[in-house]
């Protein structure tokens, strides 16, 4: 980014604040939609009701604002889902049909800019319908598609060569690319455009209260982050640390690696006769049995967490599949399973039956206290670490016994990012992870609920011996 005020000495001005994240994420549902469209021969069993094709044609001209260009299989999509539908024949004529006269302009007058996915747009601003298909490549189920270009947003004393390199590119290119002067500092809170050759998920601000003993080299060690940034990223902290003193740290997420050596899961095999009898949202436990102490977890109130022989037993396996696959060193949060006897748990809707377990999102690198258990202080959004997250998801999936995990939508995404950044195949996303279809869609076993933004509930199958249990 450039002085404040500074004018760049080529290219296209740099505008502050970021991009239209609601528009950019409904443009992905599209491109999905218009995806399966296509692998699936283009059936117009699946062609756009009139209502989605308005909607997708909004979502293309909010996207061409941006500079996001929709692929030639949406562009296709589109047309032949307004071509079959009887509201664009009735309204065509008088020219009141959104999609009529958005698409034409979108497809032949935008701008060089980046892309939503790999795809070009038709050449010759034609456009393309199920008769004529446009030939284009599909990406294979084993690499996600990512956008071209992605926006970076600067944080406090990032330089331009800090940004090159998280993006694998020189700092140069990043100059050119945004017409600024490679010797300028960067503005906090600019955003930068890189076609990038790594991918890292957006740096994230958390927030940490001093506590006694605390020290900036002690801070500097605990979040990984150096003593120079730390202190820049507080110019008023002062010399020395003040208990209760509010600090703002800047993390970087990354990838974690699986451990130097795998060790076998050890075997749990708690006893069998806690059984799981209705349905989550009204059944009851037989004799529960309480989720015991471990390593491999904290448990919040134990006097909660009666679960099913075979769901504790299969919670306790899927953590260990996560420690074991995945290099985490941070705290595993166990919350609510059941009463004692199962039955009502206000406020809980469900968790009767002793298969619905509650797990808080695991944090960053340096964000969990140990008062936090105790203060019932769920992690923020902001202080999750993505990457472990799912891994987590991961490891409980790998167990073969979960029904459903839930979590809010927005969040979704983001570990789907981190899963994708982590190159786990396309298939699999779409296997486990609801995003990017739309909210209430079928399909996944990672699905939106509201309001759980702090933790993930986590709901097992019915046990072999769980005989009138329903899932």
């Amino acid at each position: 980014m450039m002085r404040a005020g500074a004018m760049p000495t080529g290219g296209k001005l740099i505008r502050f604040g970021g991009p239209d994240r609601e528009t950019r994420e409904e443009l992905a549902r599209f491109e999905y939609l218009a995806r399966q469209w296509h692998d699936r021969g283009r059936s117009r069993r699946m062609l756009l009701p009139a209502r989605l094709v308005r909607r997708g044609g909004e979502a293309v001209a909010a996207g061409r604002r941006l500079d996001v260009a929709p692929s030639p299989r949406l562009v296709a999509l589109l047309d032949a889902s307004a071509r079959a539908s009887r509201w664009r024949r009735g309204l065509a004529a008088g020219g009141a049909v959104l999609v009529v006269a958005a698409v034409p302009w979108w497809l032949t007058t935008r701008e060089a800019g980046p892309a939503l996915a790999v795809d070009e747009a038709p050449a010759g601003g034609g456009l393309p319908t199920i008769e004529t298909p446009v030939e284009e490549p599909v990406p294979s189920p084993s690499r996600p598609v990512f956008a071209e270009w992605v926006e970076h947003r600067v944080i406090p004393v990032e330089t331009l060569r800090d940004v090159a390199e998280r993006y694998g590119v020189s700092p140069g290119l990043v100059a050119k690319w945004n017409g600024i002067d490679p010797e300028a500092p960067l503005a906090p809170g600019g955003t930068l455009r890189i076609k990038p050759n790594a991918r890292p998920l957006p740096q994230q601000q958390v927030e940490y209260e001093v506590e006694r003993g605390d020290t900036w080299r002690s801070l500097s060690e605990r979040f990984g982050v150096s003593l120079s940034k730390l202190r820049a990223y507080n110019p008023d902290g002062g010399k020395t640390l003040r208990t209760g003193q509010q600090l703002v740290v800047w993390l970087d997420p990354k990838p974690h690696p699986p451990p130097s050596e795998r060790k076998p899961i050890p075997d749990f095999s708690p006893r069998a006769d806690a059984l799981s009898h209705g349905s989550p949202n009204g059944g009851w436990l037989e004799n529960g049995l309480q989720l015991p102490q471990s390593s491999l977890y904290r448990r919040r109130k134990p006097n909660l967490m009666f679960g099913s022989s075979h769901t504790i037993r299969h919670l306790m396996r899927g953590i260990a599949l996560f420690r074991r696959d995945m290099f985490f060193d941070g705290v595993v949060v166990v919350m609510d399973i059941s009463r004692r006897k199962g039955g009502s748990f206000p406020p809980h809707k469900s968790h009767q039956a002793g298969r619905d377990v509650d797990v808080w999102l695991p944090t960053l690198k340096g964000v969990y206290k140990q008062n936090h258990l105790g203060k019932d202080r769920k992690p923020q959004p902001n202080e999750v670490d993505w990457y472990a997250t799912w891994g987590l998801v991961k490891g409980l999936v790998d167990t073969g016994e979960i029904k459903f995990i839930f979590i809010e939508y927005d969040l979704m995404a983001k570990i789907y990012h981190a899963a994708a950044l982590s190159g786990v195949p396309e298939s699999t996303l779409h296997e486990v992870i609801q995003w990017p279809r739309p909210k209430f869609a079928m399909g996944g076993i990672l699905r939106h609920s509201d309001s759980h933004t702090r933790h993930i509930h986590v709901r097992f199958r019915c046990g072999p011996r769980d005989k009138d249990c329903r899932d």
